[in-house]
């Protein structure tokens, strides 16, 4: 929260956005421990926007949240150069709690996972290419994975973007790509976060779920050259891949 110095990893962004859990009777929240949590470990993620079920919707239909990728006051992104604006919105996502934690989904029906094929393996000299996403600049990807070492996802060729994950770590480098904002994150995974992983990419932005949603991390990325491929390199066996693409 605003005002509060961090004591602990996290916080990095200029407006921290947390969730509480409790429950909300009138105007009191009851049951809250006074402990919070980053709703996105992210460069940029704020102002986030929920959509809960109302009379007129079925007991099963999700509540939903939206947040803006940027930041005020960080407006000097390349977009607005090309296109003359700034900013844009996350994925919608589909919110539960799971032993008093907030787990975030991408909600993406309109965009169904389907099997995936990998070209080659990570541990290949040029990695495992999904098939599937040739040449797309708009994607969504999942996959299980299991760890020897470090496993890097590369979007593009000379992209400058670095996504690199480990058992217990998620590295995410930008300072490479043409809006460096953000420079280098490391993110400390608790034990199995980094087993499930899946990840969504538009042009300029990438959204990435861990440990099946209980781990969000949002950036902003202008990348460096078509940014088209998605490849799979390094010391890790992956499985269960599905893919769907947006273009």
């Amino acid at each position: 929260p605003q005002g509060i110095a961090p004591d602990r990893e996290g916080f990095d962004n200029v407006f921290p956005c947390v969730a509480v859990v409790g429950e909300l009777v009138g105007t009191e929240l009851r049951g809250a421990d006074g402990s919070f949590e980053e709703l996105d470990r992210g460069t940029e993620f704020y102002a986030p926007q929920i959509m809960a079920r109302s009379a007129s919707t079925p007991p099963e239909a999700p509540t939903l949240l939206f947040g803006w990728a940027g930041n005020a006051g960080e407006d000097d992104q390349p977009s607005i150069e090309t296109g003359g604006w700034v900013h844009c919105f996350t994925a919608p996502r589909a919110l539960t709690l799971r032993g008093g934690r907030v787990i975030a989904r991408p909600y993406l029906p309109g965009l169904p996972l389907a099997p995936a094929t990998l070209e080659g393996t990570p541990g290949d000299e040029a990695g495992g290419r999904v098939v599937e996403l040739a040449g797309s600049r708009s994607w969504r990807l999942a996959f299980d994975a299991s760890y020897d070492g470090a496993l890097s996802v590369q979007i593009g060729s000379g992209s400058g973007l670095s996504i690199t994950l480990e058992d217990g770590r998620l590295t995410v480098d930008l300072t490479g790509t043409r809006y460096p904002h953000g420079g280098r994150r490391i993110v400390t995974l608790e034990a199995g976060e980094a087993r499930r992983v899946e990840i969504l990419h538009d042009r300029s932005i990438t959204e990435i779920y861990l440990g099946d949603g209980s781990r969000v991390f949002t950036t902003r990325t202008f990348l460096r050259g078509e940014g088209a491929d998605v490849t799979l390199t390094g010391a890790a066996s992956v499985t269960n891949v599905s893919a769907a693409r947006a273009d």
